[in-house]
């Protein structure tokens, strides 16, 4: 990344934090933990709307939707899926886990490479 770069992704990260620590400050006394989490996450969608506009001017236009129809489909009907058993967590998240995986296969949400990095890391020695 060039120091170009670099600076307008601090300047969008620095700018992120401040919102979070200002908007905590005046939500926390009137709904406290309620509010902390509505500022996480109003602040995380700032971050994410700012950083994709950062990417797009870097390396042109990103194909969002794409992108992430795929993974947001298998993420809901995952979430579904463990919203109907009752099981102790250690099972769920490996179950949440096989459940997304298959789902991200049967919707073929990996390329060619994407299986190449697989095999890369699954061969790797010591």
């Amino acid at each position: 990344m060039t120091a170009d770069r670099f600076s307008e992704v601090l300047k969008v990260v620095l700018l992120g934090s401040a919102l979070n620590i200002v908007l905590n400050i005046l939500v926390i006394p009137e709904w406290g933990v309620i509010g902390v989490a509505a500022v996480a996450g109003l602040t995380e969608l700032f971050l994410f709307s700012m950083l994709y506009n950062c990417m797009n001017r870097f390396s042109g236009k990103i194909p969002f939707f794409s992108l992430i129809w795929r993974p947001a489909l298998a993420s809901v009907v995952m979430g579904f899926a463990l919203k109907q058993v009752s099981w102790p967590l250690f099972p769920l998240i490996f179950a949440g886990a096989g459940v997304y995986l298959v789902l991200l296969l049967l919707l073929r949400a990996f390329n060619e490479h994407d299986f190449q990095v697989m095999r890369n890391v699954l061969n790797r020695t010591g």
